[in-house]
């Protein structure tokens, strides 16, 4: 009939076209995490991994969230179809805020934890004796990209006073590599400066009243440890570099070595173990001889066999070795030339760090707060003489003159050994929120 208008749709408005668009678009980009939100539900088990985490709110909210946002983005779909139906055309876009309101908590999350990490150190990252009774500590956030240096006093009983602390600021991101140091890991500690690794795995060395940058003598990612007055320094695949300590280091020595480089430990003043390897372990260790800067050299050489060593430590000229199967191993360096393995030892749990002087070991855990005392007087027959606590799992650690310095968490604890078979806790220290 001329003039109908049935089944003809009247023409859309501006106002209906555009809000169609930014519904559409809105709810299209909304979907987009839909996918890495099942993944983290798959995998929000691992959450309450740590001790203590099913009791923490933080796992709890994270997964309210994710199983809250597909319901939003859901509920959103739905509620601005309705919407447009009754011509609330501007209510139909605003709907989709719900799943911005639920994904929220996670957002707050990050926050939160990123402006804490700035604020406080979370976690011990190392310990480390330096001159008389003074300790140097480095604490990190959890995430370690902000790291703290603590200047620590032992009075005459032995228990920790906090000195000082200063940031450690460092340039650039979060470095993996296996042949690299620990993160805030100290090395060479002389006086009124430290040597620290950055997360980056480089070496700066650090002034322990400001925390500043006073050097960077290697600016490659390897391993050093104090060897004397000196840094010893293992850049893998290039070499040995020693270095004069202080404040203004300077090299004094080198020696080419096209190998993968482990760990390091020092025997005594002139000589250090060098543990060669691979991305599976050390595979051997070889003793160099520092005693002449000018002509550093290689002498003997203890292989490890068919299980690759995880760790290190000496204590005089004993060795401590942890290999990949959970057994610490020890080797008589005594003769340079000719090293001779002796005892083997089993400890709770996963080994960790390892802390030495002559004639006993300290052996942290992976998965567990107790630190195990070996007596190793007679190598061939090692004796554990029971354990102390750490305040956390795999514990910093740091052995001298009857004194184990144990950091895990926020917490050092200071144990006399005058009786290692009788630990005494002679004090502990606890971090400071900044």
């Amino acid at each position: 009939m001329p003039g109908s208008t049935l089944g003809h749709r009247p023409p859309r408005s501006a106002t209906s076209t555009v809000t169609l668009l930014l519904a559409l678009a809105a709810a299209v980009l909304l979907a987009l995490p839909l996918p890495m939100v099942a993944m983290g539900l798959l995998f929000s088990p691992m959450m309450f991994d740590a001790p203590g985490s099913a009791s923490s709110a933080a796992p709890w909210i994270m997964i309210g969230s994710l199983l809250a946002y597909p319901v939003a983005w859901l509920a959103s779909a739905a509620a601005a179809w309705f919407l447009r139906r009754r011509g609330h055309h501007w209510a139909s876009v605003a709907v989709f805020v719900l799943p911005v309101l639920a994904a929220s908590p996670v957002g707050g999350l990050f926050v939160v934890e990123e402006m804490q990490s700035r604020a406080q150190p979370s976690t011990i990252r190392d310990v480390a004796f330096g001159a008389g009774d003074q300790v140097v500590v480095t604490a990190s956030s959890d995430n370690e990209r902000n790291g703290w240096l603590l200047r620590v006093r032992l009075d005459g009983a032995g228990r920790p006073a906090e000195e000082g602390a200063a940031p450690l600021a460092h340039e650039g991101g979060v470095n993996q590599s296996w042949t690299g140091p620990r993160r805030w890991q100290v090395a060479g500690v002389d006086g009124g400066s430290a040597w620290v690794a950055d997360p980056r795995m480089t070496w700066d060395v650090r002034d322990l009243a400001s925390g500043l940058s006073l050097a960077k003598p290697v600016s490659a990612v390897g391993q050093a440890a104090s060897v004397g007055t000196r840094v010893l320094v293992a850049v893998p695949f290039e070499g040995l570099s020693l270095h004069e300590g202080g404040r203004a280091p300077r090299q004094v020595g080198s020696l080419g070595l096209p190998e993968a480089v482990y760990r390091l430990a020092a025997l005594d003043a002139t000589h250090a173990v060098v543990a060669i390897g691979d991305p599976a372990g050390m595979r051997e260790l070889r003793v160099f001889d520092l005693s002449d800067p000018s002509a550093l050299r290689a002498r003997g050489t203890w292989s490890a066999g068919g299980a690759p060593a995880t760790n290190v430590v000496a204590g005089g000229s004993l060795v401590a070795v942890v290999d990949d199967r959970g057994r610490v191993r020890l080797v008589d360096f005594t003769d340079r030339d000719a090293p001779v393995a002796r005892g083997t030892l089993s400890v709770p749990g996963r080994p960790g760090r390892l802390a030495a002087q002559p004639g006993l070991v300290a052996i942290g855990a992976m998965d567990d707060s107790a630190v195990t005392l070996v007596d190793v007087t007679d190598a061939a027959s090692p004796r554990s003489l029971g354990h102390v606590r750490a305040a956390g799992r795999n514990p910093a650690l740091a052995l001298r003159g009857g004194r184990l310095l144990v950091g895990a968490e926020r917490t050092l604890r200071s144990f006399d050994l005058a009786d290692p078979a009788a630990p005494i806790l002679a004090g502990e220290l606890a971090l400071k929120v900044r």
